[in-house]
Protein backbone atom coordinates (compact mmCIF):
# COMPACT_ATOMS: atom_id res chain seq x y z
CA UNK A 1 0.00 0.00 0.00
CA UNK A 2 1.19 3.49 -0.86
CA UNK A 3 0.64 6.04 1.92
CA UNK A 4 -2.02 8.73 1.39
CA UNK A 5 -0.91 11.97 -0.19
CA UNK A 6 -1.95 15.57 0.45
CA UNK A 7 -5.41 16.70 -0.73
CA UNK A 8 -5.86 16.47 -4.50
CA UNK A 9 -7.76 18.55 -7.03
CA UNK A 10 -8.85 17.82 -10.59
CA UNK A 11 -9.83 19.73 -13.70
CA UNK A 12 -12.14 17.02 -15.07
CA UNK A 13 -13.93 14.17 -13.29
CA UNK A 14 -16.63 11.71 -14.33
CA UNK A 15 -19.55 10.57 -12.17
CA UNK A 16 -20.56 7.07 -13.29
CA UNK A 17 -23.99 5.79 -12.27
CA UNK A 18 -26.56 3.15 -13.20
CA UNK A 19 -29.87 4.90 -13.99
CA UNK A 20 -31.84 1.66 -13.65
CA UNK A 21 -30.61 0.83 -10.15
CA UNK A 22 -32.91 1.61 -7.23
CA UNK A 23 -36.66 2.03 -7.04
CA UNK A 24 -36.94 5.40 -8.78
CA UNK A 25 -35.02 6.38 -11.91
CA UNK A 26 -36.06 10.05 -11.66
CA UNK A 27 -35.06 10.30 -8.00
CA UNK A 28 -31.70 8.71 -8.71
CA UNK A 29 -30.89 11.05 -11.58
CA UNK A 30 -31.93 14.05 -9.47
CA UNK A 31 -29.58 12.91 -6.69
CA UNK A 32 -26.66 12.46 -9.10
CA UNK A 33 -27.25 15.98 -10.43
CA UNK A 34 -27.14 17.35 -6.86
CA UNK A 35 -23.86 15.51 -6.34
CA UNK A 36 -22.55 16.98 -9.59
CA UNK A 37 -23.17 20.50 -8.27
CA UNK A 38 -21.17 19.71 -5.12
CA UNK A 39 -18.15 18.58 -7.13
CA UNK A 40 -18.41 21.65 -9.36
CA UNK A 41 -17.59 23.78 -6.33
CA UNK A 42 -13.99 22.63 -6.80
CA UNK A 43 -13.79 20.96 -10.24
CA UNK A 44 -14.52 22.95 -13.44
CA UNK A 45 -15.75 20.00 -15.53
CA UNK A 46 -17.92 17.28 -13.96
CA UNK A 47 -19.45 14.88 -16.47
CA UNK A 48 -22.39 12.57 -15.74
CA UNK A 49 -21.91 9.11 -17.27
CA UNK A 50 -24.94 6.82 -17.38
CA UNK A 51 -24.06 3.15 -17.80
CA UNK A 52 -25.30 1.51 -20.99
CA UNK A 53 -25.76 -2.02 -19.66
CA UNK A 54 -24.60 -4.44 -16.98
CA UNK A 55 -20.82 -4.64 -17.08
CA UNK A 56 -20.34 -1.58 -19.30
CA UNK A 57 -19.11 0.77 -16.56
CA UNK A 58 -15.45 -0.32 -16.82
CA UNK A 59 -15.16 0.37 -20.54
CA UNK A 60 -17.04 3.65 -20.15
CA UNK A 61 -14.63 4.70 -17.41
CA UNK A 62 -11.64 3.97 -19.65
CA UNK A 63 -13.24 5.98 -22.47
CA UNK A 64 -13.50 8.97 -20.11
CA UNK A 65 -9.88 8.51 -19.03
CA UNK A 66 -8.82 8.45 -22.68
CA UNK A 67 -10.65 11.79 -23.07
CA UNK A 68 -8.55 13.33 -20.32
CA UNK A 69 -10.77 12.88 -17.26
CA UNK A 70 -8.59 12.69 -14.17
CA UNK A 71 -10.79 10.84 -11.64
CA UNK A 72 -13.69 8.37 -11.80
CA UNK A 73 -16.44 8.56 -9.17
CA UNK A 74 -18.70 5.52 -8.81
CA UNK A 75 -22.15 6.73 -7.78
CA UNK A 76 -23.69 3.44 -6.74
CA UNK A 77 -23.15 0.31 -4.73
CA UNK A 78 -20.50 -2.39 -4.72
CA UNK A 79 -21.74 -3.79 -8.04
CA UNK A 80 -21.00 -0.52 -9.82
CA UNK A 81 -17.58 -0.35 -8.17
CA UNK A 82 -16.86 -3.94 -9.20
CA UNK A 83 -17.69 -3.23 -12.84
CA UNK A 84 -15.49 -0.12 -12.99
CA UNK A 85 -12.55 -1.79 -11.24
CA UNK A 86 -12.27 -4.55 -13.87
CA UNK A 87 -10.93 -2.33 -16.65
CA UNK A 88 -9.11 0.15 -14.41
CA UNK A 89 -7.03 -2.67 -12.90
CA UNK A 90 -6.63 -4.63 -16.12
CA UNK A 91 -5.33 -1.56 -17.97
CA UNK A 92 -3.18 -0.46 -14.99
CA UNK A 93 -4.42 3.10 -14.95
CA UNK A 94 -3.10 5.47 -12.25
CA UNK A 95 -6.37 7.45 -12.40
CA UNK A 96 -8.09 7.29 -8.99
CA UNK A 97 -11.52 5.88 -8.18
CA UNK A 98 -13.88 7.49 -5.67
CA UNK A 99 -17.13 6.08 -4.30
CA UNK A 100 -20.44 7.74 -3.45
CA UNK A 101 -22.58 5.16 -1.55
CA UNK A 102 -25.87 4.77 -3.44
CA UNK A 103 -26.42 1.00 -3.53
CA UNK A 104 -27.87 -1.90 -1.58
CA UNK A 105 -24.36 -2.87 -0.55
CA UNK A 106 -21.84 -0.10 0.16
CA UNK A 107 -19.07 -2.10 1.81
CA UNK A 108 -16.12 -0.40 0.15
CA UNK A 109 -17.51 3.05 0.95
CA UNK A 110 -18.08 2.02 4.55
CA UNK A 111 -14.58 0.56 4.87
CA UNK A 112 -12.82 3.73 3.74
CA UNK A 113 -14.94 5.92 6.01
CA UNK A 114 -17.32 7.53 3.54
CA UNK A 115 -20.40 9.14 5.14
CA UNK A 116 -23.51 7.04 4.39
CA UNK A 117 -25.45 10.01 3.00
CA UNK A 118 -24.53 10.43 -0.71
CA UNK A 119 -24.76 14.23 -0.62
CA UNK A 120 -22.52 14.49 2.45
CA UNK A 121 -20.18 11.88 0.97
CA UNK A 122 -19.68 14.00 -2.15
CA UNK A 123 -18.66 16.94 0.06
CA UNK A 124 -16.18 14.67 1.88
CA UNK A 125 -14.43 13.87 -1.41
CA UNK A 126 -13.74 17.55 -2.05
CA UNK A 127 -10.87 17.12 0.42
CA UNK A 128 -9.89 13.61 -0.68
CA UNK A 129 -6.48 11.93 -0.54
CA UNK A 130 -5.00 9.30 -2.85
CA UNK A 131 -4.44 5.79 -1.53
CA UNK A 132 -2.86 3.04 -3.62
CA UNK A 133 -4.11 -0.41 -2.58
CA UNK A 134 -3.82 -4.07 -3.47
CA UNK A 135 -6.74 -5.86 -5.08
CA UNK A 136 -7.69 -9.50 -5.31
CA UNK A 137 -7.64 -11.54 -8.50
CA UNK A 138 -9.70 -14.70 -8.99
CA UNK A 139 -9.27 -17.16 -11.85
CA UNK A 140 -12.42 -19.27 -12.00
CA UNK A 141 -14.30 -21.72 -14.17
CA UNK A 142 -17.45 -20.43 -15.92
CA UNK A 143 -20.60 -22.41 -15.18
CA UNK A 144 -20.94 -23.51 -18.81
CA UNK A 145 -17.24 -24.38 -19.29
CA UNK A 146 -16.10 -27.73 -20.63
CA UNK A 147 -13.74 -29.91 -18.51
CA UNK A 148 -10.81 -28.66 -20.64
CA UNK A 149 -11.70 -25.00 -20.05
CA UNK A 150 -10.98 -24.71 -16.34
CA UNK A 151 -9.98 -21.37 -14.76
CA UNK A 152 -9.96 -19.45 -18.05
CA UNK A 153 -11.89 -16.44 -16.72
CA UNK A 154 -10.39 -13.74 -14.47
CA UNK A 155 -12.00 -11.03 -12.34
CA UNK A 156 -10.64 -8.51 -9.84
CA UNK A 157 -12.18 -7.66 -6.48
CA UNK A 158 -11.75 -5.04 -3.77
CA UNK A 159 -14.10 -6.28 -1.04
CA UNK A 160 -13.86 -10.04 -0.95
CA UNK A 161 -14.48 -13.27 -2.81
CA UNK A 162 -15.70 -16.63 -1.69
CA UNK A 163 -16.76 -20.18 -2.31
CA UNK A 164 -19.62 -21.88 -0.53
CA UNK A 165 -22.85 -20.71 0.94
CA UNK A 166 -22.13 -17.04 0.22
CA UNK A 167 -21.77 -17.71 -3.52
CA UNK A 168 -24.87 -19.91 -3.54
CA UNK A 169 -26.64 -17.03 -1.82
CA UNK A 170 -25.80 -14.78 -4.80
CA UNK A 171 -27.16 -17.41 -7.17
CA UNK A 172 -30.59 -17.68 -5.58
CA UNK A 173 -31.14 -13.99 -4.72
CA UNK A 174 -32.55 -12.16 -7.74
CA UNK A 175 -31.80 -8.53 -8.56
CA UNK A 176 -35.52 -7.81 -8.18
CA UNK A 177 -35.49 -9.13 -4.61
CA UNK A 178 -32.37 -7.09 -3.79
CA UNK A 179 -33.94 -3.91 -5.17
CA UNK A 180 -37.21 -4.48 -3.33
CA UNK A 181 -36.00 -5.74 0.05
CA UNK A 182 -32.33 -4.74 0.27
CA UNK A 183 -30.22 -6.71 2.77
CA UNK A 184 -33.34 -8.46 4.05
CA UNK A 185 -33.40 -10.46 0.79
CA UNK A 186 -29.95 -11.86 1.61
CA UNK A 187 -30.88 -12.69 5.19
CA UNK A 188 -33.99 -14.59 4.05
CA UNK A 189 -32.04 -16.54 1.44
CA UNK A 190 -29.27 -17.33 3.93
CA UNK A 191 -31.80 -18.67 6.44
CA UNK A 192 -33.25 -20.94 3.76
CA UNK A 193 -29.83 -22.31 2.78
CA UNK A 194 -28.87 -22.98 6.38
CA UNK A 195 -32.21 -24.63 7.11
CA UNK A 196 -31.70 -26.96 4.14
CA UNK A 197 -28.05 -27.60 5.10
CA UNK A 198 -26.91 -26.85 1.55
CA UNK A 199 -23.17 -27.22 2.14
CA UNK A 200 -20.88 -28.38 -0.67
CA UNK A 201 -17.43 -29.57 0.48
CA UNK A 202 -14.29 -28.82 -1.57
CA UNK A 203 -10.51 -28.87 -1.18
CA UNK A 204 -8.60 -25.73 -0.14
CA UNK A 205 -4.83 -25.16 -0.26
CA UNK A 206 -3.35 -21.96 1.10
CA UNK A 207 -0.08 -20.74 2.61
CA UNK A 208 -0.18 -18.16 5.37
CA UNK A 209 2.03 -15.06 5.35
CA UNK A 210 3.97 -16.81 8.16
CA UNK A 211 4.88 -19.62 5.76
CA UNK A 212 2.55 -22.31 7.11
CA UNK A 213 1.05 -24.56 4.42
CA UNK A 214 -2.54 -25.81 4.81
CA UNK A 215 -4.61 -28.41 2.96
CA UNK A 216 -8.16 -28.87 4.16
CA UNK A 217 -11.61 -30.01 3.14
CA UNK A 218 -13.83 -26.96 3.50
CA UNK A 219 -17.46 -26.00 3.11
CA UNK A 220 -16.71 -22.26 3.08
CA UNK A 221 -13.79 -20.08 1.99
CA UNK A 222 -13.75 -16.28 2.06
CA UNK A 223 -10.81 -14.19 0.83
CA UNK A 224 -11.63 -10.85 2.48
CA UNK A 225 -10.06 -7.44 1.85
CA UNK A 226 -12.41 -5.55 4.20
CA UNK A 227 -13.46 -6.31 7.75
CA UNK A 228 -16.87 -4.64 7.57
CA UNK A 229 -19.72 -6.36 5.71
CA UNK A 230 -22.20 -3.56 6.35
CA UNK A 231 -25.57 -3.68 8.12
CA UNK A 232 -24.83 -5.34 11.48
CA UNK A 233 -21.80 -7.33 10.33
CA UNK A 234 -19.23 -4.67 11.20
CA UNK A 235 -16.74 -7.17 12.61
CA UNK A 236 -17.14 -9.88 9.97
CA UNK A 237 -13.46 -10.30 9.10
CA UNK A 238 -11.23 -8.95 11.90
CA UNK A 239 -7.70 -8.54 10.62
CA UNK A 240 -8.74 -7.79 7.04
CA UNK A 241 -7.49 -4.44 5.73
CA UNK A 242 -7.10 -2.60 2.45
CA UNK A 243 -3.74 -1.51 3.85
CA UNK A 244 -2.39 -5.08 3.68
CA UNK A 245 -0.97 -7.00 0.73
CA UNK A 246 -2.87 -10.10 1.81
CA UNK A 247 -6.34 -11.56 2.25
CA UNK A 248 -7.95 -12.38 5.54
CA UNK A 249 -8.86 -15.94 4.60
CA UNK A 250 -11.80 -17.36 6.55
CA UNK A 251 -12.09 -21.14 6.29
CA UNK A 252 -15.21 -23.01 7.41
CA UNK A 253 -15.22 -26.78 7.72
CA UNK A 254 -18.55 -27.52 9.36
CA UNK A 255 -21.92 -28.66 8.07
CA UNK A 256 -23.90 -27.56 11.12
CA UNK A 257 -26.05 -24.44 10.65
CA UNK A 258 -25.40 -23.59 14.31
CA UNK A 259 -21.72 -23.01 13.50
CA UNK A 260 -22.61 -20.40 10.88
CA UNK A 261 -25.14 -18.72 13.16
CA UNK A 262 -22.58 -18.60 15.96
CA UNK A 263 -20.09 -16.88 13.63
CA UNK A 264 -22.69 -14.34 12.43
CA UNK A 265 -23.70 -13.56 16.02
CA UNK A 266 -20.11 -12.92 17.04
CA UNK A 267 -19.50 -10.78 13.94
CA UNK A 268 -22.56 -8.68 14.75
CA UNK A 269 -21.59 -8.13 18.38
CA UNK A 270 -17.85 -7.62 17.93
CA UNK A 271 -16.85 -10.69 19.91
CA UNK A 272 -13.88 -12.88 18.96
CA UNK A 273 -15.20 -14.72 15.88
CA UNK A 274 -13.04 -17.80 16.45
CA UNK A 275 -15.22 -20.90 16.60
CA UNK A 276 -14.59 -24.66 16.23
CA UNK A 277 -16.06 -24.45 12.71
CA UNK A 278 -14.12 -21.41 11.41
CA UNK A 279 -10.50 -20.30 11.32
CA UNK A 280 -8.88 -17.17 9.86
CA UNK A 281 -5.42 -16.57 8.41
CA UNK A 282 -3.52 -13.89 6.48
CA UNK A 283 -2.73 -15.35 3.05
CA UNK A 284 -1.71 -14.11 -0.42
CA UNK A 285 -2.82 -17.13 -2.49
CA UNK A 286 -5.62 -19.69 -2.20
CA UNK A 287 -6.28 -22.67 -4.49
CA UNK A 288 -9.62 -24.49 -4.35
CA UNK A 289 -10.71 -27.60 -6.25
CA UNK A 290 -13.87 -29.72 -6.22
CA UNK A 291 -13.90 -33.10 -4.55
CA UNK A 292 -13.89 -36.13 -6.80
CA UNK A 293 -17.35 -37.55 -7.56
CA UNK A 294 -18.98 -34.42 -6.10
CA UNK A 295 -22.54 -34.13 -7.40
CA UNK A 296 -23.14 -30.53 -6.27
CA UNK A 297 -21.52 -27.43 -7.72
CA UNK A 298 -19.35 -25.24 -5.49
CA UNK A 299 -20.01 -21.71 -6.74
CA UNK A 300 -17.58 -18.76 -6.80
CA UNK A 301 -18.44 -15.11 -6.12
CA UNK A 302 -16.47 -11.86 -5.97
CA UNK A 303 -17.70 -8.55 -4.51
CA UNK A 304 -21.21 -10.00 -4.33
CA UNK A 305 -21.27 -10.99 -8.02
CA UNK A 306 -21.80 -14.66 -8.92
CA UNK A 307 -18.97 -15.66 -11.28
CA UNK A 308 -18.82 -19.41 -11.83
CA UNK A 309 -17.61 -22.60 -10.18
CA UNK A 310 -14.54 -24.51 -9.07
CA UNK A 311 -11.69 -25.00 -9.64
CA UNK A 312 -10.57 -21.46 -8.78
CA UNK A 313 -7.44 -19.61 -7.62
CA UNK A 314 -7.20 -16.38 -5.64
CA UNK A 315 -4.15 -14.10 -5.71
CA UNK A 316 -3.27 -10.68 -4.29
CA UNK A 317 -2.09 -7.92 -6.65
CA UNK A 318 -0.11 -5.27 -4.72
CA UNK A 319 -0.66 -1.57 -5.49
CA UNK A 320 -3.10 -2.25 -8.33
CA UNK A 321 -5.72 0.48 -7.75
CA UNK A 322 -5.76 4.09 -6.55
CA UNK A 323 -8.67 5.14 -4.33
CA UNK A 324 -9.92 8.56 -3.34
CA UNK A 325 -10.43 8.47 0.42
CA UNK A 326 -11.86 11.15 2.73
CA UNK A 327 -9.43 13.02 4.94
CA UNK A 328 -11.02 11.71 8.13
CA UNK A 329 -11.86 8.24 6.85
CA UNK A 330 -9.55 5.21 6.91
CA UNK A 331 -6.48 7.45 7.07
Amino acid sequence: MTAPDAPVSFRKIALIYNPLSGSSRDRRIALVKRIQKVFMLKTPIVELVSTHSKGSAGNQAMDMIADGYEAMIACGGDGTVHDIVQEMVRQKTPVPLGVIPMGTGNMLATEIGMPPDPYIASAALLDARLLRIAVGQVAYTPLEALPTEQMQSVRYFVIGAGIGIDAKLMRITSSTMKERYGNAAYYAAMARLLWRREFTPFLSHYATTNGDDHYTTSTQMLAMRVRNMGARMRHFAPGASLRKNSFRCIIGNGKNPAGYLRYFLKAATGWDVSTPDFAAYDVADVHCTPLKDQDHIAYVQADGELLGRLPAEFHIMPEALTLLVPAHGML
